[in-house]
């Protein structure tokens, strides 16, 4: 919601909750989620190297989990990152 609403610190900040809980009962897949959203968060705000940090954490995580659609959409956006 706050995402749609172009609401980015808000966003975000709910979204690394998200995420330390996730990282916290170890759910991989959700983790990797999390960071994507937030790379998609820093694409928006014109934070080119921070999302390409976020989005290869979030292949990172997909691999962890063995989640090959994820990582396929992981390389994805880090490839949008170039163009």
């Amino acid at each position: 919601l706050y995402y749609r609403l172009k609401d980015y610190k808000t966003s975000k900040a709910h979204i690394s909750e998200a995420q330390r809980l996730n990282k916290l009962i170890q759910n991989h897949r959700e983790t990797a989620v999390s960071f994507n959203s937030i790379g998609n968060i820093q694409i928006e705000i014109g934070s080119v190297n921070s999302a390409l940090h976020y989005f290869s954490r979030t292949l990172e995580f997909f691999i962890k989990c063995g989640d090959r659609i994820g990582q396929s959409i992981a390389c994805i956006n880090l490839g949008d990152c170039y163009s």
